[in-house]
């Protein structure tokens, strides 16, 4: 049975439309989706059939890249992967959450 990653997302910068990617330990992405809503505010949207394992989660806008920190308010520095919170997907715990408010500077 896959796992699955419930995103609420909030994204208020310029710059092109953002994108959610999850990546693996090597931080290689193993899903990339296109936030559906217009704009991105309080978007609420899943990514399904994921392997069992560990990740790390990121809004994607242009070339930078915001990555979830679990507890932290307001995400406004891009292309800080060492803060990255990972995520654990096994078959006891197949869902994680990731809330990401991302208001750059």
């Amino acid at each position: 049975m896959p796992g699955t990653i419930q995103w609420n997302a909030t994204y208020t910068g310029g710059g092109p439309h953002p994108s959610a990617e999850i990546y693996d330990a090597e931080e290689q992405v193993v899903q990339s989706k296109y936030v559906p809503c217009k704009p991105p505010i309080n978007c609420a949207f899943s990514m399904n059939d994921l392997p069992f394992g560990e990740y790390t989660a990121a809004l994607v806008s242009g070339s930078d890249h915001y990555y979830f920190v679990g507890g932290e308010g307001i995400i406004s520095a891009p292309n800080q992967s060492s803060e990255a919170q990972t995520l654990v997907l096994t078959e006891d715990n197949p869902t994680a959450s990731v809330t990401i408010n991302v208001q750059p500077e």
